[in-house]
């Protein structure tokens, strides 16, 4: 499990020039279905820890990650974020979402194929520091 979020962090620091430091506070392991009216994982964001980042593993069946959309709705206002297309980044699915409001987060994962996608997430909060 920590594996996976180290190569992720590596990635992003890499793709999106920057560092990110995981809050004490996750949600790992979170089991998804696409289209089954759920929420498919969380993650609480605080002023400190304002990213957020989604990692989609164990997917059955098999598919694309740009097949597969992320987005994060706000539990106390009810408001969500457009959704991402999620990036596969040597093996990982990952999406990222930056300056978020402190608050608790569910997740939403979509397939834009036929049929449902299930599998697992990990929902990370996190803080960016520049790369120097």
């Amino acid at each position: 499990m920590f594996k996976r979020f180290g190569i992720a962090v590596v990635v992003a620091a890499i793709f999106f020039g920057l560092a990110v430091v995981p809050q004490v506070e996750a949600g790992y392991g979170h089991v998804f279905k696409t289209g089954d009216g759920k929420w498919d994982g969380n993650v609480k964001t605080t002023s400190t820890y304002n990213m957020a980042e989604v990692v989609l593993y164990n997917l059955k069946p098999n598919v694309k990650a740009s097949t597969l959309k992320v987005r994060l709705c706000s539990r106390s206002t009810g408001n969500c974020t457009n959704y991402k297309t999620v990036g596969d980044f040597e093996g990982a699915y990952l999406v990222s979402f930056s300056y978020l409001k402190p608050a608790t987060y569910d997740v939403d994962v979509a397939y834009t194929g036929s049929g449902s996608v299930s599998g697992k997430l990990d929902a990370i909060a996190g803080r960016e520091i520049p790369k120097n």
